[in-house]
């Protein structure tokens, strides 16, 4: 779920205002469920403020991002995609078919990181995952995991 207040203060610190087409681009993330393109907002906003530009809309992504509001994600056709960032850091689960996120906060990925950088010697100070199945709504299985199975990239 979008903060809308850390949001908006956000853009407001970078010295930029808060225009009705970046607050019906922020209206439009609180509403979704699950990932959007760019454009998927685009269109979703458009019904509500005719003037909104698709650049508008990514520049205000583009900005969302940078300051941790949204995480961009792999979508169902694999494009790029944003999610409503949580308050915390967490990873992300995205339905292949339909494209529903869940967030993972208490994932702990450390062991991960630390294999990581002793294997490459880098010292990693930032890392994202995303994990990609099947919702249990389009599995239509009602068992919704597939534990331990897929690729992995």
């Amino acid at each position: 779920m979008l903060d809308k207040r850390r949001a908006t203060e956000a853009l407001v610190r970078r010295g930029l205002k808060l225009t009705r087409q970046r607050q019906a681009v922020l209206d439009a993330i609180a509403r979704a469920h699950g990932s959007f393109t760019a454009q998927q907002l685009h269109d979703a906003v458009r019904a509500e403020s005719a003037s909104l530009g698709l650049t508008t809309v990514y520049r205000t992504l583009e900005i969302l991002a940078d300051v941790g509001a949204v995480e961009r994600v792999h979508g169902p056709s694999n494009c790029e995609a944003f999610v409503a960032a949580g308050k915390t850091h967490g990873h992300t689960v995205v339905c292949r078919v339909c494209g529903a996120a869940a967030e993972l906060s208490d994932l702990d990925c450390s062991g991960l990181v630390a294999d990581a950088a002793q294997k490459t010697g880098f010292r990693i100070d930032e890392h994202v995952v995303q994990l990609s199945g099947v919702c249990e709504r389009c599995s239509g299985e009602g068992s919704g995991s597939a534990a331990g199975g897929g690729r992995s990239r």
